[in-house]
């Protein structure tokens, strides 16, 4: 062999630096095989280096090896043992073994161990490489010698040397000689191996030899296999494991990870163990330990070496070698039997040779089926799956053999297919071949039961690429000459219900579609081949039937529920790829592989599209079955249409080299649009196509070709023409294509295609009319008709133009509309141009195919684009629209998705109906209820909208549009209703619900009143409440402006006003003019209206004075911002309306006209009530000194006309100075006379005219005459002014009439008084006068005038009425609740009340009686306001009135009575600080017929005002502890709440009493409610109004000290402190989800003395009660100690301390305790729990614990029998809980019944193998665990239990003997004997039933004394019973004589054991003493 210096060099270096390492063990070797081996000369170049070089024999011949071997004495013992060898030549390689040993044996000197190593180094440094060679084969026949005893020395010798100098180690004798050792030593006998010590050395000694020789000598590979098929001594030793792994890579074997291995090495012994059948058990201790040290430190550092390819040039023959020797192996063994494991073993590393791996495929089969075999057979079969990575023939060969295998049980299939996943991944033609081969296999008569097994691993590890490939064998297969279709369909069934429908059916599907080119299909018959296309579509569609898993079944069978459609999903999405593959495979593959004709073609394609009837599917194999036809089919017929799919289709129809014509494929696209369409949008695409290019194929499709073989004419143009039938319906399917494709096709269709858009509007308005309703109006109805007619005509000329060239052509005839074919059938295809008239036919099946798709819906939740809302705005808000009200009904649950202005309409229509159904009868009140409820839901939405902040500013436009347009309409109608729907949309909800009406006995006009005030509310209240009032106050000015013009509600234009006033564009110069411009034309343009609404004489508008506020607030900001400095600034206009005003003071402003003549008729309203502008306004138009702006014309620049005539007189009629004055200026006398004339001018302006008359006679006496025409008339109108108060005119009256001197001399001062009085004038003068009085405001000083006039005076009921309705205007304003004081009401109850204790007072009791038309009404009001105010003299009245009319039988009377409060006032000056007080209140409340309430409050007022409050709770204390449960008593609990809300805060002394007091429990009340009723209410307002430290205090005061006044109640202390950890306010804030690791807080924080004394309080109660409260009491017990060890261990030694001294309470301490205990076990640990804790199991068994959970789940993981890792834990844990806490254990009683009840009925076998036989070993140990506690427990669950384990012994100990079943007798009898012994009476009762049974198994097991002592025991009367108890206190030993027989032999035999041991003795017995001495007390341990 050869081996380069360099190498040498690097070995030899290495080889010193390395040192020991750990210690590693070897396997014991297997069966012993003699093999031989073949001698090989190896040789190795010369070094250079200073190393020894390798010795070179070619020879074995020499006289010197024969000399020295012939004088060696062990020579002569390996020739007895070459002879013993010769004789075991069990293997053709032991041929060679005599010569091959002789010739290192003739080598062989003998050596010294001492001096081998000087020996050997020294020879080397002589060169005497011979004696080199020597001295190692005698140290190699030295060790042979002394195998079991190697010489430490010379071993250590060896090792040493090998690291210093290796390559001595590498001679062709040294390696014949070390590998010899490596062969077994026939000397010992065949089952023993011996010791192994030798060949570890020999293996690291050749490995440290050839480490880093790249080719190893053959010899190792026949020593390898020798003693691999042998013992395997050294082959699977873990220290020689590095040389053998370098020997296994000659076979290239892979080798199978260890985890998968079911042998492991390690399951051996190791190395060192000496086996108990070796020759000698007794070594050398000292020595064996420094060779296994030394050799283990030599193997770490070889073992660390890379495993190298060491046979890399020596392949051919290592397989020769290998297939020859296991070929000799198979073929010599014959039977099963007698094939080794290590046989297999050699396979298994030898499975890289191809041959090997075919040779072990065939015979694995009766190998795996083998017992003994099993474990290697199947290491075999995954060594063999992992080495078959090449793919040759012979792996397709190994493949075919294993797809072949039959295996039966579980394990073995399942390591099957766990090789066989192994086998997939060692290549990737592996994947084809195995299911190839599987498929044939199952098609074949011998088929294996696993295959589908294995295709569901081939599945389940590569789903895509094994559906592909399953589709190619399916495609070979139905190539083939027979028919495969029919058992294809069954064995794809199959496979699909194997793999549990978890295959990629498109993938499948796609590979059964792929073109096939090879020479197999072109080769075909062309009826094969038309047979193989039509059975790819059978087996298409059968992928679309299968692919219906159960899931999709009941997802398609339960639509209406929703809740799992997933997998329907899924499934449509699948069969939807599918159906586009199979489309794509007609439309470009089919008509490449085979030419069908149409009705074939069209047939495959319904089919695909399954179109076809429904027995096309099942006429095979009657699949799918008659029960589940219908519905897969209709689930695979409902799918979605791919955009692909569509294409394809329609480019089919459009191809002329496909059988499918455009009629035909526009009615299959139609069909599957439709049926697509029909599955809805809701929550899937199921018709998404993106492509417009869609819309130019369906057209192409619908267009008329005609004939190629007819030519027309040259120069004519055929018109673009379309099928009409195919033209209609290619509109229908771009309809539903829009629907569902809005925003891809949306836009386009409504812009581009007229027609389109025209169905668009139909469906969406649900009108089927042409033209559609938003392009028909009044104009133009009849020019859209003509426009139609046109187009008509044109298009039959047309059309009869082309037909008559086409006939010109073919048969010459001439064509008319009579004889025209194509008249009836064709129509101009302009798919972009105007709409056409659809038939009727066309509109009834859009009708039906809107009410199936609902189209017109999803159209209108488009948002993007909004085809909804460009129908409202196309139609208007002015004309109806019904149909929005049935869109909104049918999107009841979306509401979001409609336009804002369809939710506007649909309130407004709602609103209409609601005012019409309130006229109507009350009918159909289900569907009014129906209807409110949409009404809510709609109202909701829209006032969200307006309200949430974060929204959509053009949405709140949008929608306070769509109402405010409507203001601007001339229909009062349609106005009304736009400020109903805005009431209500502007209203927030809790506004917006129907308040109580109450009765009134109010005039109308206050009603009307009130309805203004709420209809103005929506506009100055509630719009600027919205959230983006700011952003739309403007769009909301603008459009009030134009309703202000249209408007006739006089409250509405007042309220317009309003808000234009208070939000007017100031700041916009340009706004704001043409705000003031509008309100100018308002108030001259609609006197009538303004005079209504702005304050005069005889107005009686309640907003009169705001509405005047509002218009001259906006005229003084307009005036104010447009005044300016100088008219120079200027541009003329030239404007006729505009005119120049310019100032005294420089300013200047340009106005209109109307708007300057507009304000100063504002201004003559006079001031108005409230602030105002008016002063401001009057002084720049109307300056103090009289002055008034100059006025010029803006065109002309001339002097204008500021104030006309008219509006002069109306300055004249206005009562204000300043107006007169200016407009009396510069008047001529025919003005003035005129003037006078007038009508409505008030008294101080006439005094004012004919005072400027007189004037005038002094200085124009002239004009005067020409101004009077009728002295006469005139002269009376002034003596009528003069009568009306007029003082002025005296010149002017006295020339009128010179002839009547005396008239003139008349003083009409005089006359005054007589009009005052009623004089004779009192018709003209007076009269006007009072009718002016009676117009002035109610002051309180007419209140004495108005009662006299109407109680004190005769006059009439109409009188009456008259004079009192001022009183009531008055009493009115102060009943509002704006009303700020009633000082009217009080005053009118001061002067009755007057008048009542006057000398009239009989006489004016007996008018209020008699007049009750007056007196009722006046009463009644009075009533609402003492209500509302609550004064106190409104109350001194009203009790007043009350009690003098007692005894009066009147309608007064009756009403007082019913009405009016019986509360007094004698209540009011009540105190309440002492008990008298309290009892005088009480008193006077208890005299009054009714009105507690209103006493109380008279009562608590004075009292909350008195500084007597702190008194006053005291005395309310006492009260109520001195009488708890009077009938007034709840008023005084009322009254202490309301002074003291934290009830405890001031008198602590006596109101712990109050709300803690136990008295009932003195007077024996079982239930402990505290002192009286009112007790829990106080406690209650207690802990939810006080603050925590009142709380804290409280507690304090209550538990400080332990013995607190016995009469405070435990249980109201109890409750208060409970209440008290639940306080609300306490854990506001807090997450409403506790966390998973939340820990309860200690709220109350009690320190250990309080704790005491809440002990002290819970074991009174429970003394106390008779109900255990203790329970309930526990957990505030518990979680006041809460994490607190501390506190836990105080509560623990005071309840131990109160159970030693047996004070009154320890019974209920004991039992408290107890409950501790088993809410926190951990107290058993504390020293006070010793000799108190109860160990009754009874005790607190109802009560609730924490760990019963655990113990439950303990108990429930122990009774799951079929995991034995989960029922050894749980039996550890309930085995320390019964040791630790057998309380806690005992509570599960029943459940450890009911666990082991139903178990025993199985047979023995069947129920020791589930593991129910274990289950009942560990109850039965639980249950001796719990003694004796478990006797006191529930004697009914005990004996459940106890009758589990009868029923045990009376199925199976009678009749089997195992082990387990008679140590359960010997276990259970004594359990049953300790039961007897303390509780005889009862373990009687349950023994007696099972006597026979008893005695039946003591006499089976007569060494068991207990059973027989029980069974005598149980024959006993009571009192035998009773005497044999104590006989039987102690029972007999467990262990029977039996039994402890063997135990005692051995125990005498180690005692009697004298004399020195011998070697072997002193190994052997400590060994032997101490193992007996473990497993003994084992056994005591367990039992």
């Amino acid at each position: 062999m050869d081996r380069g210096s360099k190498s040498s060099g690097t070995s030899s270096s290495s080889g010193l630096r390395r040192g020991p390492k750990v210690k590693t063990t070897l396997a014991p070797p297997g069966d012993f095989i003699a093999l031989g081996s073949k001698q090989r000369a190896v040789a190795a170049p010369l070094s250079d280096s200073t190393e020894p070089k390798p010795i070179i024999r070619k020879s074995v011949a020499g006289t010197k090896r024969d000399g020295l071997a012939s004088g060696t004495a062990p020579g002569a013992s390996l020739s007895k043992r070459s002879k013993l060898s010769s004789s075991h030549s069990f293997t053709p390689l032991g041929k060679g073994s005599e010569s091959e040993r002789s010739l290192h044996e003739t080598l062989a000197v003998e050596v010294d161990s001492l001096d081998f190593v000087d020996d050997v180094l020294d020879c080397l440094d002589s060169g005497n490489d011979e004696r080199v060679e020597g001295l190692l084969c005698g140290a190699v026949k030295h060790l042979r010698a002394n195998r079991t005893r190697p010489d430490s020395v010379l071993f250590l010798a060896l090792l040493y040397l090998a690291k210093l100098r290796p390559l001595v180690f590498s001679s062709e004798v040294v390696i014949d000689a070390f590998c010899s050792l490596l062969k077994r030593d026939v000397s010992y006998s065949y089952k023993s191996k011996g010791n192994v010590l030798v060949q570890t050395l020999s293996c690291s000694l050749l490995m440290a030899a050839f480490k880093d020789e790249e080719s190893w000598p053959e010899a190792f590979i026949k020593v390898y296999m020798e003693d691999a098929l042998g013992d395997r001594s050294w082959v699977d030793n873990e220290e020689c494991k590095a040389f053998v792994d370098n020997i296994l890579t000659a076979f290239n074997t892979k080798a199978p990870p260890k985890s998968s291995l079911l042998l492991q090495p390690g399951d051996t012994l190791k190395s060192y163990d000496t086996p108990s059948g070796s020759p000698s058990h007794a070594e050398d201790d000292k020595s064996a330990d420094t060779s296994e040290s030394a050799h283990r430190a030599n193997t770490a550092d070889l073992n660390n070496l890379p495993v190298l390819s060491r046979y890399h040039f020596l392949q051919d023959s290592v397989e020769s070698l290998v297939l020859d020797i296991v070929k000799e192996q198979l073929t010599r063994r014959q039977s099963m039997d007698a094939i080794s494991r290590n046989v297999l073993k050699l396979l298994l590393a030898t499975c890289g040779v191809g041959e090997v791996r075919l040779l072990a495929s065939q015979r694995l089969e009766m190998w795996l089926q083998n017992p003994k075999l099993m474990r290697p057979a199947q290491d075999l079969l995954m060594s063999v799956c992992l080495n078959c990575n090449q793919h040759n023939q012979t792996d397709v060969e190994v493949i075919s053999h294993l797809i072949r295998i039959r295996l039966k049980t579980k394990p073995l299939i399942n390591h099957y297919m766990l090789c066989f996943r192994e086998l997939l991944n060692q290549h990737q033609d592996n994947l084809n071949t195995i299911l190839k081969h599987t498929i044939y296999n199952e098609l074949s008569t011998a088929r294996n039961p696993n295959n589908m097994g294995l295709l569901a691993v081939i599945f389940q590890h590569f789903p895509d690429v094994a559906a592909k490939l399953l589709a190619q064998v399916f495609q070979d297969l139905l190539m083939n000459r027979d028919d495969y279709l029919r058992a294809l369909r069954v064995l794809f069934r199959e496979i699909v219900r194997a793999l549990r429908h978890e295959i990629n059916f498109p993938v499948f599907c796609q590979g059964l579609m792929v073109e096939r080119k090879d020479s197999a299909y072109r080769d075909l018959e062309p009826a094969l081949k038309e047979r193989f296309l039509v059975s790819v579509v059978e087996l298409v569609t059968l992928c679309v039937m299968l692919a219906v898993t159960p899931a999709v079944r009941e997802s398609a069978q339960s639509r209406g529920d929703r809740r799992d459609v997933e997998a329907l999903r899924n499934y449509q999405q699948q069969v939807a790829l599918i159906q586009r593959d199979a489309i794509y495979w007609m439309y470009t593959t089919l008509p490449k592989m085979f030419k069908l004709g149409q009705n074939e073609y069209i047939h495959s394609l319904h089919k695909l599209l399954f179109m076809e009837q429904g027995e096309s599917s099942h006429n095979k194999d009657n699949w799918p079955p008659e029960g589940e036809r219908s519905l897969i089919l209709r689930i695979a017929s409902d799918v979605p249409l791919l955009e692909d799919t569509l294409i394809w289709i329609l480019l089919m129809g459009l191809s002329k080299d496909l059988p499918l014509n455009a009629p035909d494929a526009l009615e299959l696209a139609d069909h599957l649009v439709k049926r697509a369409a029909a599955l809805g949008a809701e929550t899937t695409d199921v018709l998404r196509v993106g492509r417009q290019e869609v819309i130019d194929m369906i057209f192409n499709l619908c267009a008329y070709r005609h004939p190629e073989n007819i030519t027309l004419p040259a120069g004519y143009t055929a018109p673009s023409l379309a099928i009409s039938a195919m033209y209609w319906k290619a509109w229908g399917m771009l309809l539903i294509l829009t629907a569902f494709n809005a925003q891809t096709f949306g836009q386009t269709a409504w812009e581009d295609y007229p027609m389109l858009r025209c169905f668009m509007e139909n469906v969406m308005t649900s009108q089927y009319t042409y033209p559609p309703p938003s392009a028909v109006t009044k104009d133009n109805i009849d020019e859209l008709r003509g426009q139609e007619s046109q187009i008509a005509h044109l298009e039959k000329q047309h059309i009869l133009e082309f037909e008559s060239h086409l006939a010109a052509a073919s048969t010459g005839a001439a064509i008319s509309e009579s004889n025209s074919l194509l008249l009836s059938q064709l129509m101009m295809m302009e798919p972009a141009g105007p709409a056409r008239k659809p038939p009727k036919e066309v509109f009834e099946q859009l009708q039906k195919l809107n009410k199936l798709l609902h189209i017109g819906q999803m159209l209108c939740r488009s948002r993007k684009p909004d085809f909804l809302l460009q129908i409202i705005q196309q139609q208007g808000t002015s004309r109806s629209m019904p149909w929005l009200v049935e869109l909104v009904q049918a999107s009841e649950s979306s509401l979001e998705v409609l336009p804002v202005q369809c939710l506007c309409e649909f309130l407004l229509h709602d609103i209409t109906e609601e005012g019409e159904e309130g006229e109507e009868a009350k009918t159909e009140k289900l569907h009014k209820e129906k209807k409110q409820l949409k009404h809510r839901q709609l109202l909701g939405r829209l006032q969200t909208l307006l309200r949430d902040p974060n929204g959509n500013m053009e949405t709140v436009q949008q929608v306070l549009s769509y109402f405010l347009k409507r203001l601007t309409s001339g229909q009062a109608s349609v106005r009304q209703q736009a400020i109903k729907g805005l009431s209500v949309v502007l209203a927030s909800p809790k506004e917006h619900q129907p308040e109580e009406d109450e009765d009134s006995d109010t005039e109308v006009a206050m009603d009307t009143e009130e309805d203004d005030d709420v209809t103005r509310k929506w506009l100055l209240q509630q719009l600027p409440s919205i959230a983006l009032f700011d952003e739309v106050k403007q769009m909301v000015a603008e459009t009030l402006r134009q309703a202000c013009q249209v408007e006739t509600e006089p409250s509405a234009i007042s309220a317009y006003l309003q808000f234009l006033s208070s939000y007017m564009p100031a700041a916009d110069m340009s706004r704001l003019a043409a705000l003031v411009l509008d309100v100018g034309q308002l108030i001259i343009d609609r006197p009538t209206v303004m005079n209504f609404i702005l304050p005069s004489e005889s107005c009686r508008f309640d907003g009169a004075d705001k509405t005047l506020a509002a218009i001259l607030e906006i005229f003084t900001t307009y005036i104010m911002q447009a005044r300016m400095p100088s008219k120079e600034i200027y541009s003329w206009s030239e404007s006729q309306d505009q005119i120049l005003l310019q100032w005294g003071s420089g300013e200047a402003a340009t106005l209109h006209i109307l708007v300057v003549q507009a304000m100063i008729i504002a201004l003559t309203f006079g001031r108005p009530k409230g602030e105002s502008c008016y002063q401001t306004l009057l002084d720049i138009w109307f300056t103090p000194d009289g002055s008034v702006p100059s006025a010029f014309l803006v065109d002309t620049s001339e002097e204008a006309l500021l104030f006309p005539d008219w509006l002069k007189l109306r300055m004249i009629r206005a009562n204000v100075d300043r107006l007169v004055d200016a407009a009396l200026k510069d008047l001529e006398p025919a003005k003035l006379v005129l003037f006078v004339q007038s009508f409505g001018i008030p008294v101080p302006s006439m005094n004012k005219l004919l005072a400027a008359l007189d004037d005038c006679l002094l200085h124009k006496h002239t004009g005067m005459d020409d101004a009077v025409l009728d002295r006469t008339y005139m002269a009376q109108l002034v003596k009528v002014q003069w009568l009306r108060g007029v003082s002025t005119g005296r010149s002017f009256y006295g020339w009128l009439s010179d002839s009547n001197a005396d008239d003139v001399e008349m003083n009409p001062e005089e006359e005054k008084p007589v009009e005052k009085e009623g004089g004779a004038l009192a018709s003209v003068g007076p009269v006007k006068e009072k009718k002016e009085k009676e117009e002035e405001p109610f002051t309180v000083g007419s209140v004495r005038g108005a009662v006299a006039r109407v109680f004190a005076s005769e006059l009439s009921g109409s009188e009456q009425q008259k004079q009192l309705r001022p009183l009531q205007r008055a009493l009115a304003a102060e009943m509002r609740p704006s009303a700020a004081t009633c000082s009217i009401a009080e005053e009118l109850c001061t002067v009755m009340s007057g008048m009542l204790e006057g000398s009239t007072g009989a006489g004016f009791l007996a008018s209020l009686h008699a007049r009750t038309g007056a007196s009722i009404p006046l009463f009644s009001v009075l009533c609402r306001i003492q209500k509302k105010s609550v004064s106190s003299v409104l109350t001194t009245f009203l009790e007043k009135i009350h009690l003098e009319s007692k005894g009066i039988d009147s309608a007064l009377s009756r009403f007082l009575e019913t009405v009016m409060p019986a509360a007094t006032s004698r209540a009011a000056g009540v105190q309440l600080s002492t008990k008298e007080g309290i009892s005088q209140a009480l008193a006077v409340i208890s005299r009054a017929s009714s009105g507690h309430e209103l006493a109380l409050k008279t009562i608590m007022d004075s009292c909350m005002d008195s500084t007597t409050g702190s008194s006053t709770i005291r005395s309310l204390v006492e009260t109520l502890l001195s009488s708890p449960d009077t009938p007034m008593s709840g008023l005084l609990v009322d009254w202490l709440a309301r002074l003291n809300p934290e009830i405890i805060s001031l008198h602590s002394d006596v109101q712990i009493k109050l709300l803690f007091s136990g008295k009932a429990e003195a007077d024996g009340d079982d239930e402990d409610h505290g002192s009286s009723l009112s007790q829990p209410y106080l406690l209650a307002l207690l802990i939810h109004q006080g603050r925590y430290e009142t709380l804290r205090r409280c507690i304090s005061l209550l538990c400080d000290s332990p013995g607190v006044d016995d009469n405070v109640s435990p249980t109201a202390v109890l409750d208060f402190l409970s209440a008290c950890v639940q306080i609300p306010k306490l854990w506001q804030g807090r997450d409403k989800k506790i966390p998973k690791r939340y820990k309860e807080e200690n709220v109350l924080a009690l320190s250990l003395m309080q704790l005491l004394s809440v002990v002290d309080f819970i074991l009174r109660e429970a003394e106390k009660t008779a109900e255990d409260s203790l329970n309930k009491r526990l957990s505030l017990l518990l979680r006041c100690c809460l994490g607190n060890k501390s506190l836990l261990q105080g509560v623990v030694k005071h309840l131990a301390k109160i159970i030693k001294l047996q004070k009154n309470k320890w019974q209920s301490a004991q039992r408290l305790l107890m409950l501790v205990y088993i809410n926190a076990p951990s107290i058993r640990s504390y020293s006070e729990t010793r000799g108190v804790l109860s160990t009754d199991p009874s005790c607190g068994a109802d009560a609730p614990m924490q760990l019963d959970a655990v113990t439950h789940s303990m108990l429930t993981a122990l009774a799951r029998t079929d995991s034995a890792a989960e029922m050894t834990t749980a039996n550890i844990k309930c085995r320390k809980m019964a040791a630790c806490h057998p309380l806690l254990l005992l509570r599960q009683l029943p459940f450890i019944a009911a666990c082991l009840k139903g178990r025993t009925q199985l047979n023995f076998a069947e129920f020791a193998q589930r593991r129910h036989l274990v289950l009942f070993i560990s109850v039965l140990g639980m249950l001796e665990l719990l003694q004796p506690a478990l006797f006191r427990a529930d004697t009914v669950h005990v004996h459940e239990v106890l009758e589990s384990f009868f029923d045990l012994l009376q199925n199976y100990a009678l009749d089997h003997g195992d082990r387990e079943l008679v140590d359960i007798v010997r276990r259970f009898s004594q359990l049953l004997h300790q039961y007897m012994t303390l509780h005889p009476q009862q373990a009687k009762t349950c023994l007696q039933k099972h006597t026979e049974l008893l005695q039946s198994l003591a006499s089976l097991h007569t060494e068991l004394s207990t059973l027989r002592s029980l069974v005598a025991g149980v024959s006993m009367s009571g009192e035998e019973t009773a005497a044999i108890s104590v006989m039987l206190s102690r029972p007999p030993s467990p262990w029977s004589a039996s039994q402890m027989q063997p135990l005692k032999m051995k125990l005498s035999q180690l005692d009697s054991t004298t004399g020195k041991p011998t070697s072997s003795n002193v190994v052997a017995y400590p060994k032997s003493r101490n193992m007996f001495v473990m497993h003994l007390r084992e056994a005591l341990v367990a039992e």
